[in-house]
């Protein structure tokens, strides 16, 4: 069996100087990590209240819910994704690598003060 033979990557990326926006964006089937290492981003999750990072800063997108997130007006990011499927990712969860989503926000995973 192959190492990888239980994750499925669906994407990646690398966004440098980004002004894009993500609005109603779903990840259906599919979870991804977002490391932001350069800028801000602002984002919200459904109708939540809109929270606000500063690199280095990472999170994880689920399925389920409507991801909106963009640079603050007048400014860029640098953001890097990798996205991903399968039943590893299951188990990820179940052990508690990654956490299922608790109250819908993009909880950050590291932020360096």
């Amino acid at each position: 069996m192959s190492y990888f033979s239980d994750i499925t990557f669906v994407t990646y990326g690398q966004a440098k100087d980004s002004v894009l926006r993500a609005r109603n964006r779903f990840f259906e089937g599919y979870y991804g990590l977002q490391f932001l290492y350069g800028g801000t981003l602002t984002g919200h999750v459904d109708d939540n209240p809109q929270e606000t990072v500063s690199h280095p800063a990472a999170f994880i997108t689920f399925p389920g819910v409507s991801w909106n997130y963009e640079s603050p007006e007048g400014t860029c990011r640098d953001q890097i994704w990798l996205c991903f499927k399968g039943p590893r990712v299951e188990r990820y969860l179940k052990t508690g690598l990654m956490n299922e989503p608790v109250d819908e926000k993009m909880t950050r995973l590291i932020i360096d003060e």
